[in-house]
Parts: structure tokens; C-alpha cells; sequence
């Protein structure tokens, strides 16, 4: 057992790629932590309906606090204030810090921007060049206040920090003081093209393929070897292999007490890989992208031999990469697929962080296809760090700090597994990631399955793509219709932003006057809603109304909009959820609309048009 095995990930956690190889290898490989079942089965409503209600449309847009008077139709309103050399300006669910160039000797490399949220503390940090002086934090809540500090990094250490003023995001779109998402059509924030409708495992040849189908995947991360390629590439979708899993099985020797540490013999497993890589070319399987490793730091399954370290971690990366070189020269590679921790954490000294594997990659010139990683909650993270509001913090830090890194090329950015145990289920869990991936711009991602145990749909070795479908591996359970929903919704990405804790939006223009926004509600993740939870009842927040409002442009006129409710519960729901329509006004190129009250767990897919 590795040393690394004892560390858990979220809640009872071990890597999910680790759960499947023990069901190919047997019993022994590993052994990982499993829920008691309580037998509860829960069957959501199928014939729930949500009713969204138009505000008064005689009604106008109240001005917010610190915004002009008038707002043009497709501008984004801030507010600025500044405190000696910081300054911030709030603009919807965002804010730009700007500074003044510290003077230092020896000068400052680089500027750690850190941010804090009224009555929540730490939320995120940012590390931009040194001859940078402004970042932006994104996926802010609106109505809240942030402060930022600024610090410069010298090559002698930190310059003193500055304080800045506090900022409030907020959104010329919304009522004041009212719970209420802000959709902005006239601002577009890219292409929104299902980048996040990745899969891990979660097929064999009796999943059904017209589910499989209908949600249009563009991505499949898998092991090991030929047959799952197969089974995946009538979908057309890019592919991943995971190296270290077809090295698992290829090495494993029960009666050793695990696999071979690569480390062991570094000629054997160049020679592994190499062969691999040609052998999956000639048999015309080879995948978009090779990964190296999955989650070290999460445990490996190696029997005794040299110690498992940072450095032997390091070093694995690095003969992997040039042994794939060497068969392909063109192949690509990707990595480290580590849980999400940026930096070097002295209370857990033998994690693996993103800026050593940089460091490393950069100093001996490896060329990425894509850095990768994993937003699965660790226990070991930062609360904040746990949930996916933090992704677009996490992935503009990562964009950010790529001028540390020049010798690893312009990777792109992929996350590569997101959800944990419980929030896999929940429709509005569901919904929060996948909004959180899009609105960050990440470039592909894959979501998780839960390593718990077979009896969960979820379960690593059950072939229900992550637990979207029931076990018999044709039934869409709740969260299926988020994902069924989102596969549709291909055209302009739009800022989205929310004055309610934990409630996420995406949206999208489609063309042809019509729109699309995906709304979801998690704050909170108790049994009663998902079995793998834990969290008292006390933690669920009281259902609210929220008010959603889109600008839409053009003149004053009505619309149509339809909707669907998905409630909050993870077990079967064989139909898609019942659709109810209306129509709204639009005034002064803004609709407003009310639903019911938002439960948390629930989502709402709302499409909008002629």
C-alpha cells in the first residue's frame, strides 16, 4: 500500500481511476471506503412543473448603488473606488484590482493579489507578472463585499501588502436588495460548444446508446487499452488514456502485494510506454491525448520497493513524456491530473501541488498539450477551494502564471474530472459545475464518478455514465436532464451573474432571437437528498423566489418562454421533466421573470424566444 493511500479525498474519497482498476484486477489492489446502504430508493416527480411568473412589465429597472443613471444596451456597468495605490471596480459577479508598479530592490517578479468575502473569508488569489498591475477576479456574488490585498514577490521575498477598499458587485439588470440572476445578451463571453460534456469510464456495450447520444459528448477519458476506445468513438469525441492505469495492469502481481513502481526500473517502463504508444497506433486506436499519471498524491497501488516521493513522482512524469515522444514525436500529452492544489502545502508536504510539477515540466522542457487537473473538493483544500465557484479563480490564476512557465508551450486548459461522491446526483450540484466550467472558459472537462462502491449509480465500475443513469443503464436518473439540457445549449456564451449564494447560471444566445439559461441551486448536500451525504438539515436554506433578468436588446415586444423544473432528488426519472410556457414583455430591451420558490437542489432550464 502506498503511503499516499491514506489520504482522503472529499468525503472518503480515493481516486476514482484507482476504483475501476481494482475491479478489472480483483480483490486486494486497494482497498477504499464504502457507505452503508440505506435501501432508500428516490424517484423524482415526473410531473413536477415549474411556472415562472413575469414581473410587472409596466415596472422599470431600479439603478443600482454606484451605477449610472442610464445603462447602453450592451455595456457592462462598475463601480470604482481606490485607497492610496489600490484601486477595484465592480461590474457584474466581478472585479478588476488595479495598482500602482511597487518600486523594490530587487524588483518584484510578481503580484499575489488575494481576495475576502464579508462573512466567508478567503476567496481565491491570483498571481499575475510583475510588470502586471491589475487582475479580475470572476464568479462573484453579487450584493457582497470583497477586499483585496496586493503584494509583490521579489527575489528576496514579499513587499508589504496593501489593502484595498471594499467592492460590491452588482448588476444594472437586477432589482435592488431582491434575490435575482442578471443575464446580459449584449455581452458575449465566447463560444459555447459542450466542451464540459466529458465522460471517465462509465460505458460497456450495454449502455444505452440513444441516451449516450443525446447528450452529444465531446470528450472520454478511459482505461486501459483498446476496447473502451471502441465502445466510445461512434460518438466522436476526443480520448484520453490514462498511462499509469494500463501500467497498473500490466505490472500488477497479487501475491507482490501491488504493482511495479515505475521507479523501480526506469528501462522497463520507457520501454512499457513506448510500446504502447506504437501499439495503439498500429491497432488504430491511439488516443487524442496521453496522461501520464492519475491523482499520485491520492494513493498508488505499488508494491514495496523504493519509496514513493515527490521526486520519483517527478521523475515518472518525465520518462513517460519522453518514452511517448519517442514512439510519436506528434502525440500529445497532457498532465498532472492532480487534485487542484496550486501550491506547496507544509502541512501535507507530501502532496504534489501545480506549481512543482511547472516548475519541473518547464525546467526540462515539456511540451503540454493541456494542464489538467481535478475539481473534486480534497478535504486538504481551502473551504472556498472545495466548491465550484472557485474554478474560474482557479483557472485564471493558472492562465495568469503561464509567463513563469514559457518552455511548456500554450497549453490549453482541461479539467478532467469535477464532482464528488455527493454532488453527483443533485440536478442543482450538476448545474453549478457545469456553469462554473463554461463561464471560466475552460476547454474540456470530464465529470467524476463516485469511488464509494458499486451500490451507488454513481459508482466507478458501473457503466451509467457517472451515475446519469440508473443501473440498468438505461434510465435517465434527475441530473440526466441538466446534461440533456446543456447539450443543446451550443451558440454565444453570456455573462451570467447571481446575487444568491450558490446559485449558478449559464446561458447562451442560439441565434435567430432566441436564448437559453440553465439555473441550479446547491448550497447544501444532506442524505435525505443524496444517501452519500452528510450534512445536517440545518444547512438546507429556505426556498426563495428569484427573479431572473435578460437583456435581450431590440425593441419593446412580447415573448415566449418555456420551462422546466428538475427537482432536487437523484433517483429515476424516465421522462423529461414536463414543460410549461408563457409569454413575457419585453421592455426597453429587458424581460423579467419570477420563479417559484427556488429550493436548493433544484434546477431550472428556461429557453426564450419568438
Amino acid at each position: 500500500m502506498s503511503m499516499l493511500l491514506a489520504l482522503v479525498r472529499g468525503r472518503l474519497r480515493i481516486p476514482a481511476m484507482w476504483v475501476l482498476i481494482a475491479l478489472v484486477l480483483g480483490a486486494g489492489v486497494i482497498s477504499w471506503a464504502t457507505r452503508g446502504d440505506s435501501g432508500r430508493t428516490t424517484h423524482a416527480a415526473s410531473d413536477a412543473t415549474g411556472v415562472i411568473v413575469p414581473e410587472d412589465p409596466s415596472s422599470t429597472l431600479p439603478v443600482i448603488a454606484g451605477a449610472p443613471a442610464t445603462v447602453a444596451a450592451s455595456a457592462v456597468t462598475t463601480s470604482t473606488a481606490h485607497a492610496g495605490p489600490v484601486r477595484v471596480a465592480a461590474g457584474p459577479g466581478a472585479v478588476t484590482v488595479s495598482w500602482d508598479a511597487v518600486q523594490a530592490r530587487p524588483p518584484v517578479q510578481s503580484y499575489v493579489v488575494r481576495a475576502t468575502e464579508d462573512g466567508s473569508g478567503s476567496h481565491g488569489t491570483m498571481v499575475v507578472c510583475g510588470t502586471c498591475t491589475s487582475a479580475t477576479f470572476r464568479g462573484l456574488t453579487n450584493g457582497k463585499r470583497y477586499a483585496f490585498t496586493v503584494a509583490g514577490q521579489t527575489a528576496s521575498g514579499s513587499t508589504p501588502a496593501l489593502q484595498s477598499p471594499a467592492a460590491v458587485p452588482s448588476s444594472p439588470l437586477c432589482p435592488a436588495a431582491q434575490p435575482c440572476v442578471a443575464v446580459d445578451g449584449g455581452q458575449a463571453e465566447g463560444t459555447a460548444a459542450g466542451r464540459m460534456q466529458g465522460f471517465l469510464h462509465g460505458i460497456d456495450g450495454y449502455t444505452n446508446r440513444a441516451r449516450i447520444a443525446a447528450l452529444q459528448p465531446t470528450t472520454w477519458r478511459g482505461s486501459p487499452g483498446k476496447n473502451w476506445h471502441g465502445l466510445v468513438s461512434p460518438y466522436g469525441v476526443e480520448t484520453t488514456e490514462v498511462l499509469s492505469d494500463d501500467w497498473l495492469v500490466a505490472t500488477f502481481d497479487k501475491d507482490k502485494g501491488g504493482a511495479a513502481a515505475p521507479w523501480e526500473d526506469w528501462d522497463a517502463y520507457r520501454s512499457f510506454v513506448t510500446d504502447l504508444v506504437q501499439r495503439a497506433e498500429s491497432e488504430g486506436w491511439a488516443p487524442t491525448y496521453w496522461e501520464i499519471l492519475n491523482e499520485p498524491e491520492g494513493g498508488l497501488p505499488y508494491r514495496t520497493g523504493p519509496t514513493a516521493s515527490i521526486d520519483n513522482t517527478l521523475q515518472t512524469y518525465l520518462n513517460g513524456y519522453r518514452a511517448i515522444k519517442a514512439a510519436d514525436p506528434h502525440a500529445k500529452v497532457i498532465g498532472p491530473s492532480t487534485m487542484f492544489t496550486v501550491e506547496h502545502l507544509t502541512n501535507h508536504p507530501e502532496l504534489l501541488d501545480l506549481t512543482t510539477f511547472l516548475d519541473f515540466a518547464n525546467a526540462h522542457n515539456m511540451h503540454l498539450d493541456a494542464i489538467s487537473w481535478h475539481e473534486t473538493g480534497p478535504d486538504h483544500l481551502q473551504p472556498f477551494d472545495r466548491l465550484p465557484d472557485s474554478i474560474a479563480n482557479h483557472v485564471d490564476r493558472i492562465r495568469n502564471e503561464l509567463f513563469r512557465w514559457p518552455n511548456i508551450g500554450k497549453p490549453q486548459i482541461f479539467v478532467n474530472e469535477y464532482g464528488n461522491s455527493g454532488s453527483l446526483g443533485l440536478p442543482g450540484s450538476n448545474v453549478g459545475y457545469l456553469a462554473a466550467l463554461e463561464n471560466a472558459g475552460v476547454d474540456s472537462a470530464n465529470i467524476s464518478c463516485s469511488p464509494l462502491g458499486s451500490s451507488d449509480p454513481a459508482g466507478c465500475g458501473n457503466p451509467t455514465l457517472g451515475g446519469l443513469l440508473d443501473k440498468d443503464e438505461s434510465t435517465p436518473r434527475a441530473s440526466y436532464w441538466v446534461h440533456r439540457a446543456y447539450a443543446d445549449m451550443r451558440g454565444t456564451r453570456l455573462d451570467a451573474s447571481s446575487s444568491v449564494p450558490f446559485l449558478s447560471a449559464f446561458a447562451v444566445a442560439r441565434g435567430g432571437g432566441s436564448w437559453e439559461v440553465l439555473l441550479g441551486r446547491h448550497q447544501s448536500c444532506t442524505s435525505p437528498a443524496n444517501p452519500q451525504c452528510t450534512e445536517p438539515a440545518s444547512a438546507v436554506p429556505a426556498p426563495i423566489p428569484v427573479t431572473v433578468a435578460i437583456r435581450v436588446g431590440g425593441p419593446d415586444r412580447t415573448l415566449t418562454v418555456a420551462v422546466q423544473r428538475i427537482p432536487d432528488a437523484t433517483g429515476a426519472m424516465p421522462d423529461a421533466p414536463p414543460t410549461s410556457s408563457q409569454h413575457v414583455v419585453v421592455k426597453d430591451g429587458v424581460v423579467q421573470l419570477g420563479t417559484p420558490a427556488f429550493a436548493d437542489g433544484e434546477a431550472y432550464i428556461l429557453r426564450l424566444g419568438a
